[in-house]
């Protein structure tokens, strides 16, 4: 008689890539499912009733989220979009306000630094249409424009200290709080005067934008052909100034190429400047700003990968290095400032089809590729999703959703948090919907295999956003399915009376079930003949569970019974159950599902025995 008992279950989905050299306790399938307790299956503990703040709801999804603690203060600031419109938050004031209503960019990418002049961090925000710097009470455009009319010169009609020569004057706008210059104006035509003469200077233009808070004039020297500081003119109205400045107490420079922020949908902070990549029309470029100057991007500040036609579509810091990855492979930058900067191509045969997938764990960068989900370790890319590659085939099946490669570029989200990658993935199911599911590997809890644990929930998400600082997970999703009512939540904090209802679902690995070889004796015990591939039937069953649970068994691939059993408890678990009519195959496996109600201390599933 065939006699199997299905316990000890392994951590995750399935513990290796080819299901044949799975161990007999290995899971197939495996949603959330906590294995807390070694060999038995309990819900997961999620928490969709504690909000991360109580000021985050809306009848839209709500992503692109971002924190800062802002140094010197006690304020943390908070960033999130609904539908185009930014949001932030500040703790200081409780106050949450909508600084941008057009970001139409998709994915916002968020970088804190604390400019040249300024005493705190501020944040540079883009999606690539937008560019925006915040302080946490006033946002203001990133960078400066230049003037754009020159400005009008002629002999002062008081006594000066200039030489006698020719003068040739520009002028530029200036923020004063971050010290943010913009370019130069158009140089003027050229001025001559005679010795201890002065210079009218007027046309000069007053900015549009708010963040300048003065002008600041130069000019050459007599004959001269480099321009130095004359005067700062402390506001942004004053549009008419003297200059009797001598020559010889001259001595700033002016800085021609100061720049804009370029076209970019991608920004990181890295030492003490920003860099930038996403430029439609050079994807292949990573643009860098001014030390300690994040809004001055001059035109040369530049390196370009050495793939022209292979996109730059995220940027990532890992082991002290900052890394390009792109859709065919991962690019390192070489060097310390901008006169040695370089890129070298390393030796990553594959980059990302998703590339907000992108995140940094504790042994490398992480990352969904073509055909599963990769590991870059700073020199080579290895696919570390083997054990669940069939989430990655072509077609669903009712077992196992595969991930929907139309909508996985612009959907996939991922994050770590001490030692986890969290990922959303859009799963396709048999029917033909597509959800944002939640995938996690916990890349420290490794088998002998040296296999980490992946753990697909039954979650949906919109997005994910991970508080190293604090030990926490949060998510965007629908306060109950199909609200219309969105809000933040602490994914993984367990409060019993307020935890979902998760649905765990767990496949067992197909055993076989044909009996061994047998030999029958035949003419009087004299010939031993071999008799191969006897079929046992199954006729009988019992669990050790708690909690209610559908068991659906399959025979050679068929569904041939399923029962929903409620009410469990440990005295059930001697009971035997008849089968409806002997079964007869050759394999099986068995699919668990948690129904009812399940909580992490009263819905547990142990062991499963068939006869």
């Amino acid at each position: 008689m065939t006699q199997l008992l299905i316990n000890n279950f392994s951590l995750g989905w399935q513990n290796r890539a080819s299901q044949e050299l799975m161990k007999p306790q290995a899971l197939f399938v495996c949603k959330d499912i906590s294995m807390e307790s070694l060999g038995e299956l309990t819900c997961r503990r999620l928490n969709r009733r504690n909000e991360y703040f109580s000021g985050i709801t809306a009848a839209s999804a709500i992503k692109n989220y971002y924190h800062v603690d802002v140094e010197g203060t006690n304020k943390r600031l908070r960033f999130y979009t609904i539908d185009n419109t930014l949001y932030r938050y500040n703790s200081t004031t409780n106050v949450t306000t909508a600084i941008a209503t057009n970001m139409t960019g998709g994915y916002v990418y968020y970088a804190a630094i604390k400019p040249l002049l300024s005493s705190y961090t501020h944040v540079f925000v883009t999606d690539g249409t937008t560019y925006l710097a915040d302080d946490g009470s006033t946002t203001k455009t990133w960078g400066i424009d230049p003037p754009s009319g020159s400005l009008k010169l002629s002999v002062g009609s008081i006594v000066g200290s200039l030489s006698a020569g020719a003068y040739k004057y520009i002028y530029t706008f200036y923020d004063s709080n971050t010290g943010t210059e913009s370019d130069p104006s158009p140089i003027t035509a050229s001025l001559t005067v005679a010795v201890n003469a002065s210079v009218s200077i007027t046309n000069i233009s007053v900015s549009s934008a708010s963040r300048v808070t003065s002008r600041r004039l130069y000019r050459t020297i007599a004959g001269g052909g480099s321009y130095y500081l004359v005067a700062t003119i402390p506001d942004n109205v004053t549009t008419i100034y003297t200059d009797t400045v001598a020559d010889s107490r001259l001595s700033v420079s002016a800085v021609m190429d100061q720049g804009i922020p370029p076209t970019g949908d991608i920004v990181v902070a890295y030492g003490n400047q920003l860099f930038m990549a996403g430029d439609p029309d050079y994807p292949q470029r990573l643009y860098f700003c001014l030390p300690n100057k994040p809004d001055s991007f001059p035109s040369v500040y530049y390196v370009e990968t050495e793939s022209a036609d292979d996109k730059i579509l995220n940027i990532a810091k890992f082991a002290g290095k900052l890394y390009l990855v792109q859709g065919e492979g991962i690019a390192t930058l070489l060097g310390s400032d901008a006169t040695n900067y370089t890129t070298y191509n390393t030796r990553s045969h594959i980059g990302t089809i998703a590339r907000w997938s992108t995140a940094v764990g504790p042994d490398g960068i992480y990352f969904v590729g073509s055909d599963g989900i990769y590991r870059f370790d700073g020199l080579q890319s290895s696919r570390v999703s083997d054990s669940i590659s069939r989430i990655f085939s072509k077609m669903p099946t009712e077992l196992y959703e595969i991930v929907d490669m139309n909508s996985v570029g612009s959907v996939s989200r991922g994050r770590f948090l001490n030692g986890v990658y969290y990922l959303i993935l859009p799963m396709l199911d048999t029917n033909g919907n597509v959800t944002n599911k939640l995938l996690t590997y916990d890349t420290l809890e490794k088998s002998s295999e040296n296999v980490g644990t992946w753990l697909l929930h039954n979650v949906e998400l919109d997005d994910i956003f991970a508080d190293g600082g604090r030990g926490r997970v949060y998510g965007s999703m629908e306060t109950s399915s199909g609200s219309g009512s969105y809000s933040v939540y602490n994914l993984m904090e367990y409060a019993s009376s307020t935890v979902d209802t998760p649905s765990p679902e767990a496949v067992t690995k197909e055993f076989d079930i044909i009996a061994p070889s047998t030999f029958e004796l035949s003419g009087g015990g004299i010939t031993a003949q071999r008799r191969d591939d006897v079929v046992e039937l199954l006729r009988k069953f019992r669990v050790d569970a708690v909690g209610d649970w559908t068991i659906t068994f399959y025979l050679d691939g068929v569904n041939v019974h399923s029962i929903t059993l409620t009410g469990l408890s440990a005295a059930n678990k001697y009971k035997w159950r008849n089968f409806p009519n002997n079964l007869r195959g050759g394999s099986l496996y068995v699919k668990i599902e948690g129904t009812g109600s399940p909580r992490p201390d009263s819905h547990v599933f142990k062991a499963l025995e068939v006869r």
